[in-house]
């Protein structure tokens, strides 16, 4: 119930900001203010989340009172700069259109029937098993988000503000019902900024409606929206920022610098592939800049380098000091071991075959063998290990034609993008159009960084999602150049029809279906939580429900880089009989050096839930216990009690006593 609370903060940001806003007309005036409100929000998010951190008072009630705090006092600026006539005015909502009416009530029901799956579907995604929800429940227990030790590194260097404001929302509503619509609320805020964006280069009505038509339907944005991964609120920032951008050439006011700013820390606090893809944006910012303002330009790029610095000097003094390294050093080899013209041609045409798939095996391999061919010329293998991910290895395959968030390809976006690209390229006129041209080179330039620098992975699709975004403008302003009533209508039929396949089919997440089970709608929590690794299923539940048999409060994890952890908490959490703490044990990493450090010090469990293979399981069976090797006492010794598949559970001996008394 009190998750609603930081919604209704948003809603007043929204309000001050429309009222005091002189941008366009009505509709501009909302949607400029919504992005405000939005760069606001999420910088009020970051202020609390590192202030807190710093006394471990990340608490519910810290955060409760301090968005009330926040609301209470944006509710009185907002009826202090409010009258009646200027409300009166924001909701004079002038007609459009029969076109443009069915685009946006389409694009309406997109987003939200994917946000009825958000909202009614659990966290389910393998990352966010892993580390994007597990680094939350850690959070919260630890009222801090200090590094702490853990089995899984990417929960400490991975940029974390997608995270906080799960925390947030966490901590208010004491479960995760809302932890899949910060991604969702990515999703609309990128269909309202795409809008913007085609505005400020020029496009009419039509040309803003259809820019969002395209942001809507992109069937990976579609799939991701209703999860917790994290690259749709990067590109939710990266709109943000490509907008600002845009109005600061136009007017370089502070309050322009302050948005790129603003919006640019927050890409960066939020993924690393922010840092390639917002690379050239803020080259061409910083041209225009020293263009237009020449020696007077040192200002605002001071403004905006501060901002940046201040929003991510928290997690890079965390990281800092674990690794010496502001950005961290992760244990999974992300770059690429060799640079130059090969490798980035060869990235470029792996990436692209990663949104051609087809439900055709043989048109599938045919792809791979078209992929090999060009390959030959350039003298390198498409399955280097130097350039393709290997923590493990990946060989290079065409996914599967797929409804998953991990793989899904979007390959009608894919040929308008190239279409869109030819036809600029093409066409003297739009050449003319200045800022379309440049921005259209940035986000060229973009990819090529993303794919010079970044080893191939085969769930690299997801990556892309911020620039098939950032792009819908660019398309929509080129086709509709061919002044063409009938391509702007044939376009968007075309897109909504085929979006209609993701908004109802997620894989992991479906909202329509056949029998019991089915749907995100007649499936319990628990079974959707898992429904992506049922074959884990049982084992999960059995070792959580030993462990509640126990009575144990203290439960320590051994897991691997990439076992899945979220599960954990969320099933011996629902017993509901007593509070439980659950720390990583025997960890092995750089994180090692937080056990010898408060609160993690003293922690002995009563119970070790043991699912890490690479820790040779096996051989603890054999010797029959298993010391405590994290702590600096030896004298408590663990034996295995329970098992099932990979999942073990050891316990103390007197526990283990205890519970054949039980």
């Amino acid at each position: 119930m009190f998750g609603i609370i930081p919604v209704l903060c948003f809603v007043f940001f929204v309000v001050i900001y429309a009222v005091n806003s002189s941008a366009g007309g009505v509709m501009t005036r909302w949607r400029v203010s919504f992005l405000a409100g939005a760069v606001t929000w999420g910088l009020a998010v970051t202020a609390m989340t590192e202030v807190l951190s710093l006394f471990r008072l990340l608490t519910f009630s810290w955060l409760l009172g301090l968005w009330v705090g926040a609301a209470l006092v944006s509710a009185a600026i907002c009826a202090r700069v409010s009258t009646r006539e200027k409300l009166t005015a924001l909701l004079r909502f002038p007609s459009i259109p029969r076109f443009e009416f069915w685009c946006v009530a389409a694009v309406a029901a997109i987003v939200s029937m994917v946000g009825l799956v958000a909202f009614a579907a659990p966290p389910n995604n393998s990352d966010s098993m892993i580390y994007h929800m597990a680094r939350v429940m850690h959070w919260v227990q630890n009222q801090t988000v200090a590094h702490y030790p853990t089995n899984i590194v990417k929960q400490l260097f991975q940029p974390p503000w997608a995270e906080f404001a799960i925390t947030h929302f966490q901590a208010l509503s004491g479960g995760d019902r809302w932890a899949n619509l910060v991604q969702w609320f990515s999703m609309a805020g990128c269909v309202i900024g795409v809008s913007l964006i085609a505005r400020q280069l020029g496009a009419d009505a039509r040309g803003q409606v259809l820019a969002a038509v395209i942001a809507a339907t992109i069937p990976m944005g579609i799939l991701q929206a209703s999860s917790t991964q994290n690259d749709y609120v990067t590109a939710f920032w990266l709109v943000c920022l490509a907008l600002y951008i845009l109005r600061f050439k136009t007017q370089p006011s502070r309050a322009n610098a302050w948005g790129v700013g603003a919006s640019l820390a927050l890409a960066l606090l939020t993924k690393g592939t922010a840092y390639l893809y917002a690379f050239p944006l803020v080259v061409w910012c910083a041209f225009s800049a020293l263009r237009s303002l020449r020696w007077r330009a040192w200002r605002p790029l001071l403004v905006i380098v501060g901002i940046v610095l201040s929003v991510n000097m928290g997690h890079y003094a965390r990281n800092f000091q674990l690794w010496g390294n502001p950005l961290g050093v992760g244990q999974e080899p992300f770059s690429n071991e060799i640079f130059g013209v090969r490798v980035a041609v060869s990235n470029v045409i792996r990436n692209i075959s990663l949104h051609v798939a087809t439900p055709s095996g043989r048109a599938n391999r045919a792809i791979l063998k078209g992929v090999h061919i060009l390959h030959v010329p350039l003298g390198i293998d498409e399955n280097d290990s130097r350039t393709t991910y290997k923590h493990p290895f990946y060989q290079f395959d065409i996914n599967r034609f797929s409804t998953l968030e991990d793989l899904a390809g979007d390959p009608i976006h894919l040929g308008l993008m190239m279409i869109s690209l030819a036809l600029l390229l093409a066409s003297r006129e739009q050449r003319k159009a200045r800022d379309l041209t440049a921005y259209a080179i940035a986000l060229v330039a973009a990819f090529l960084i993303f794919c010079t620098y970044l080893r191939w992975q085969p769930w690299g699709s997801r990556l892309d999602l911020p620039l098939f975004v950032l792009w819908s403008p660019v398309i929509s302003l080129v086709l509709l150049s061919r002044r063409s009533y009938k391509i702007a209508v044939s376009a968007a039929v075309l897109l909504i029809a085929a979006s209609t396949l993701y908004v109802f089919r997620n894989e992991t997440r479906p909202l329509i279906g056949v029998g019991p089970d089915s749907t995100v709608l007649n499936t319990s929590r628990v079974d959707r939580l898992l429904k992506r690794h049922t074959d884990l299923r049982d084992h999960y539940l059995g070792a959580a429900h030993f462990v509640e048999t126990l009575r144990c409060s203290d439960v320590g994890l051994l897991i691997g880089d990439y076992d899945l952890e979220y599960p954990f908490w969320t099933l011996l959490q629902k017993t509901g009989r007593q509070p439980i703490r659950i720390e990583h044990v025997d960890v092995t990493n750089s994180s090692a050096v937080k056990c010898a450090a408060i609160p993690y010090a003293g922690f002995s469990p009563c119970a070790v839930i043991v699912v890490d293979a690479d820790r040779n399981p096996a051989s603890i069976a054999e010797r029959g216990n298993y010391t405590q090797a994290w702590s600096s006492s030896m004298d408590a010794v663990y034996t295995e009690a329970w098992s099932s598949g990979p999942v073990r559970v050891f316990i103390k001996r007197e526990s283990l006593r205890e519970a054949r008394v039980m």
